[in-house]
């Protein structure tokens, strides 16, 4: 199967759980193509990760809005600068990032296309319906806790999103509780929750004498 994982920045070293997902859907035998806005500046982090991989390409969608940036793309591809004409400098700005975007993911073959957070499926939300293959968006947190409250026009962008995607991930019950008033077909929504490797972490269960029957949970997220 041919994935598109969309992310802002490609390997990041706080989202190890995607470099992971990346790694393993390539070794199942899945061509796995990252479409991110910035890659990581350190190359020595894809060896380091082992993301050279046949299975696994990254695509930088290199957009820039500025009129000389426009001209220039334009004249690579005079189909985007007709299809984005305008006599308004600001709406065919807009129309040439639209346009720019489906030229983007267009070059790129892919059966699923997941957008791993749903700030980012807001921001391509004009395209979406345009756009090939299964939609997926994932719901991990920050986006649909904080943003939410803080952005008054965030809810009517997540009530459209959830409408054109196929489907809609939640990392737990909790996650779904909170998206599920912004959902119209709830069979969209399914929980896969994030998960660690026990055979690769199983430290060494150390009590200190006299402290038998005391057990210590530590919680570590994201920086």
């Amino acid at each position: 199967m041919r994935i598109c994982i969309v992310v802002n920045t490609f390997p990041n070293v706080s989202e190890t759980f995607i470099i992971n997902k990346v790694i393993a859907l390539a070794a199942h035998g899945h061509k796995v193509s990252v479409a991110c806005f910035k890659e990581h500046e350190e190359k020595d982090i894809f060896s380091a990760y082992e993301l050279r991989n046949k299975n696994i390409s990254v695509h930088v969608i290199g957009l820039s809005k500025s009129v000389p940036s426009i001209i220039g793309s334009c004249l690579q591809n005079p189909g985007l600068f007709f299809r984005s004409l305008s006599l308004n400098i600001k709406k065919m700005r807009k129309n040439y990032e639209h346009n720019y975007y489906l030229y983007f993911f267009k070059k790129i073959k892919y059966d699923i296309i997941h957008f791993e957070f749903s700030g980012l499926g807001v921001t391509f939300l004009p395209i979406i319906p345009k756009l090939k293959g299964k939609k997926v968006v994932s719901c991990r947190g920050t986006a649909e806790k904080v943003k939410l409250t803080l952005h008054a026009d965030r809810k009517d962008g997540l009530t459209q999103l959830f409408q054109r995607v196929d489907m809609i991930h939640c990392v737990s019950d909790d996650m779904k509780n909170t998206v599920l008033p912004y959902c119209r077909d709830t069979s969209k929504i399914f929980v896969n929750r994030p998960a660690i490797d026990p055979e690769y972490f199983k430290p060494e269960l150390i009590r200190e004498e006299g402290d038998a029957n005391t057990v210590k949970i530590l919680t570590i997220i994201r920086l």
